[in-house]
């Protein structure tokens, strides 16, 4: 293997994708994006208001984390952008990977927007769940 990192050969993981080295940026992000869905996940086992509604924060947060990041990585410098759209940052990124060789799919779409809708809702009516109060 070589020792300038821009020229290392892609590793294999046991299902047979290719694995891009990231750069350390990029690293540091996916570490915070698991930590973040890490900590949506406690509050997932919980069983009250506040914490479901921490839970579907933090995991919808940490999908469109990861997508921005994923993004970035595919050079679309708008992903990074506040009024980039949940959906529009999903055809992007959908579209950036539908391209490689072999191309690949985000899975579990229809449950990841399920969650992203979710998310709006419970954020919209977070005064009426007395979260806010």
């Amino acid at each position: 293997m070589r020792e300038d990192a821009d020229e290392r050969e892609p590793a294999s993981n046991a299902a047979g994708l290719v694995i891009e080295m990231v750069d350390e940026l990029a690293l540091k992000r996916l570490i915070r994006v698991k930590r973040l869905f890490l900590h949506g996940a406690y509050h997932a086992e919980k069983n009250n208001e506040l914490d479901r509604f921490l839970a579907i924060h933090h995991l919808d947060n940490s999908i469109e984390l990861f997508l921005k990041v994923v993004g970035t990585k595919e050079g679309m410098n708008d992903a990074v952008k506040q009024d980039f759209s949940f959906k529009d940052l999903w055809n992007g990124v959908g579209g950036k990977l539908g391209q490689k060789t072999p191309p690949y799919v985000l899975p579990l779409k229809d449950q990841i927007f399920a969650l992203h809708e979710t998310r709006n809702m419970a954020h919209v009516s977070a005064h009426s769940l007395n979260l806010l109060e």
